[in-house]
């Protein structure tokens, strides 16, 4: 045994020749205490005996299980704390890594309408299409349908189209069938829709969408059929000349 064993044995003895107080000395405490381990029979039915107690130093291999099961604890401590860890036990709920943005309605737009058909490459449909359905024509096609349709339509393949042009009547509106089979209908709108168009405007909102320009909604766009519902058809007029008259439909986003 070292020095420093020896004066703590020492005084062990000393105190144990006083009394019996270290009768309920923990043995683990006097492990603590030496340094060192105590063998099995170094306290025997009469209470403390010195002369039974042998000291021994901690082998290697000792260390070695005592050092593994300390980082088998700090392992565990980083684990459980770990954001992995956490959410598979449930004790943190899971974030999405990525949020999807909320739909929006965005519109094609053009400076005129030979513009807009050449870029969605449609051509009116044959007077021997007349009164067919938009499911029924052809892709690459466009023709006229009245207010009352986009308005009631339980779809829009169910609405009805007639060729024409667009110095018809002032309540029908231009429909579009492209390639790809999207449904577009065409109107006129005011600067200030124009500009939500442009950036998206968002489910629910409204929108006014006229049938024919005027100075309040000079601006041309198409629409797909599927991201608007129309609730009215009404007939506006900014001056009392018949020659301004207009449709508008009371739309929201969809």
């Amino acid at each position: 045994m070292d020095d420093a064993t020896v004066a703590v044995v020492r005084g062990l003895r000393v105190y144990a020749g006083v009394g019996n107080t270290l009768r309920d000395f923990d043995r683990t405490a006097l492990q603590e205490i030496a340094g060192s381990k105590i063998r099995a029979g170094a306290l025997d039915s009469a209470g403390y005996n010195p002369d039974k107690m042998t000291l021994q130093a901690w082998s290697r291999s000792d260390k070695l299980a005592v050092t593994g099961i300390l980082f088998a604890i700090l392992i565990g401590i980083g684990a459980y704390f770990g954001p992995e860890v956490r959410r598979a036990i449930r004790l943190d709920k899971p974030t999405n890594a990525a949020v999807t943005a909320p739909p929006v309605l965005t519109a094609i737009t053009a400076k005129n309408l030979n513009e807009l058909r050449r870029q969605n490459r449609v051509e009116c449909i044959k007077a021997t299409e007349a009164e067919k359905t938009l499911a029924e024509i052809p892709a690459g096609s466009y023709g006229f349908a009245y207010g009352s349709y986009l308005v009631l339509r339980y779809t829009a393949d169910e609405i009805k189209l007639k060729p024409g042009n667009r110095a018809g009547p002032f309540d029908i509106f231009e429909v579009h069938k492209l390639h790809d089979g999207a449904r577009l209908a065409v109107f006129y709108v005011g600067p200030e829709t124009i500009d939500r168009l442009r950036s998206g405007v968002p489910v629910g909102e409204k929108l006014t969408l006229y049938s024919d320009a005027w100075q309040g909604a000079p601006n041309l766009v198409a629409l797909p059929l599927s991201g608007i519902k129309c609730s009215r058809d009404r007939e506006v007029n900014p001056t009392d000349d018949i020659r301004d008259q207009r449709h508008a439909l009371d739309c929201e986003a969809k």
